[in-house]
């Protein structure tokens, strides 16, 4: 398979998954499908990004996309009234997708050892903390509300609420890492998923934002909670058992994007520049349509 091919097959298991989020009704196992998706974009992103002449350009169209996707929420919230909706936008991939180009490109200019490595380095880490300190003093300072903080993190291109968090970022730089060896990204993508299952689906995050909270380090649980990207949920800390590992806790089933992974052949294949970039905030917004207005008719 090329990297048209695997692109074409995360879009089927993407659309699957925003049914599951979108359609009221729709089976539970469309999200357990959609745990595939976002791990086969960030591997093909791994190698695209390789491919990509121009990278500057690449990285500023993922930007200018992201900062479109953070808007339509308010946009269709000022459209559509609703008293209760049954699911909101609230998917912004490119912003992930931005994230781990960046990293790439860094660890791309270090490989080689450019002269802007450092520069470039320390740039990206001063301006992280400057943007996210300026975020969080300005959400407890004034009356800005998240909404403005989600796209303020977007327009600053920081790590602040990124789809599926800090830890989607550090699978980029494993699958970049591992990418030329089929050994090395087995036990590469392995290793992930099972540290990202101790470390999520057990509730070893939350367990530990708990006990900062319950010790009155509320900031320092309430920072690690935003910058991961989640929103902290103390009743999960409840769920154990098999049976959450099939209604909440499902996000392991990614394993299963490994076999794809490991069918690319190396090549390219078609170059659909503006496809998936138009594609995917298109069908989140007839998605978000049908659940909201023509299952509220």
């Amino acid at each position: 398979m090329n990297i048209t091919n695997l692109k074409s097959i995360a879009l089927i298991f993407m659309v699957i998954d925003h049914i599951g989020i979108f359609i009221p009704g729709a089976p539970l196992y469309f999200r357990w499908i959609g745990r595939l998706s976002a791990p086969l974009f960030i591997f093909c992103l791994t190698w695209g990004f390789s491919y990509t002449k121009n990278k500057t350009d690449y990285l500023f169209r993922l930007y200018c996309f992201s900062i479109f996707m953070s808007i339509l929420p308010v946009i269709t919230q000022r459209i559509f009234t609703f008293q209760n909706y049954y699911a909101t936008i609230e998917e912004n991939f490119f912003r992930t997708l931005l994230t781990i180009g960046i990293i790439i490109y860094l660890i791309e200019l270090y490989r080689e050892k450019s002269i802007k490595f450092r520069k470039y380095l320390f740039l990206y880490i001063a301006w992280q903390i400057f943007s996210i300190a300026l975020i969080i003093l300005l959400l407890n300072t004034t009356n800005m509300n998240e909404e403005i903080a989600y796209i303020l993190a977007t327009v600053f291109g920081n790590i602040l609420l990124l789809e599926g968090g800090i830890a989607y970022v550090v699978l980029g730089i494993v699958l970049y890492l591992c990418k030329e060896s089929r050994k090395k990204l087995t036990w590469g993508y392995l290793s992930f998923v099972i540290i990202y299952f101790l470390l999520y689906n057990l509730n070893i995050v939350n367990r530990f934002t708990y006990f900062l909270y319950v010790h009155g380090l509320s900031v320092l649980a309430d920072l690690i909670d935003f910058i991961n990207g989640a929103i902290l949920d103390f009743n999960w800390l409840g769920i154990t058992g098999i049976e959450s590992l099939f209604t909440v806790n499902y996000q392991w089933f990614m394993i299963a994007a490994l076999p794809f992974m490991l069918g690319y052949n190396g090549q390219r294949g078609l170059r659909l520049k503006y496809f998936f970039y138009i594609f995917y905030p298109l069908h989140i917004l007839i998605l978000f349509y049908i659940g909201n207005v023509v299952f509220n008719t």
